[in-house]
């Protein structure tokens, strides 16, 4: 038989142990990463190092598979265009609407979040419906201040640049209230500032979704992030980022849903007892 081709067995060996070995730090894909530099608890800047429930998602998202990832962040609105014009890979967290859908891309949600309507505890407001009319605090740019100018609650929107501006304006008597995409934010701000003088209401407005977002079009990246989150899910490695930055405020949420119905059950309770006596 003639023989076409030979390969020593040297190079054999040599290629088997190319495939088998884990890529290298030089061959990962980098990625550089974008977010908030005034957001706690989910990106923010401590001592000048990215911190936070994002930048720990992330980063483990990235390490989960096989990419090392870089952050740089700025003021939102500057990030955000950044993203849009493709000086940046992604951002590490983004409320997702159909509007910001025509500029960039979104991962499934990471996290689903519950909004916020923050008021001084004398005020008069009770519920969303109350604040037509009002002064309402909000981010400029945020998902919170695209939802007021839509759907028109009110004329009159107070903007400012970061989260901590719309609880400090509040809480020092000015404007009537303060509308956060998350409550949690809220929660943990309030409680992080010391603001003893405002509380926290329910919106019932729907959940939004956190997302990563990344640049039109780059599909390659938003199936790994998304194989990333998976990976996270199943391993419980996003229960534990989750619970270390939110685990005290769910129990709070918890206990305040669910306060009405043991005061209701015990009043029955009440009720029953003095029917029988």
């Amino acid at each position: 038989m003639t023989r076409l081709f030979s390969i020593p067995a040297s190079c054999i060996i040599l290629l088997v142990l190319l495939l088998a070995c884990p890529a290298s730090g030089a061959d990962k894909i980098k990625l550089v990463v974008g977010g908030d530099h005034d957001n706690p608890p989910y990106e923010f800047l401590e001592n000048g190092k990215p911190v936070g429930f994002n930048i720990e998602l992330m980063r483990a998202v990235a390490e989960a598979t096989g990419m090392d990832v870089e952050f740089r962040l700025g003021p939102w609105g500057k990030v955000r265009r950044d993203l849009e014009l493709g000086k940046i890979d992604a951002l590490a967290g983004m409320y997702y609407s159909v509007e910001r859908n025509r500029l960039v891309d979104f991962s499934v949600p990471h996290t689903m979040v519950s909004a916020g309507l923050f008021v001084r505890k004398d005020s008069p407001i009770r519920s969303l419906g109350d604040i037509k009319g009002k002064e309402v605090i909000v981010q400029k740019g945020d998902v919170i201040h695209d939802y007021l100018k839509e759907n028109g609650l009110t004329s009159h929107i107070i903007t400012v640049t970061d989260p901590e501006d719309e609880l400090r304006l509040l809480a020092s008597g000015r404007h009537d209230c303060a509308l956060m995409p998350s409550r949690f934010q809220g929660e943990y701000l309030r409680s992080t500032l010391g603001l003893d003088n405002i509380k926290v209401l329910n919106t019932d407005l729907p959940q939004f979704r956190y997302c990563f977002a990344v640049h039109k079009g780059n599909n390659a990246l938003l199936y790994r992030l998304d194989e990333g989150l998976n990976i996270l899910k199943v391993n419980g490695g996003y229960r534990e980022i989750y619970e270390k930055w939110f685990a005290v405020y769910d129990k709070k949420t918890l206990w305040q849903t669910l306060r009405y119905y043991v005061l209701a059950l015990a009043l029955a309770l009440v009720l029953c007892l003095g029917f029988l006596i």
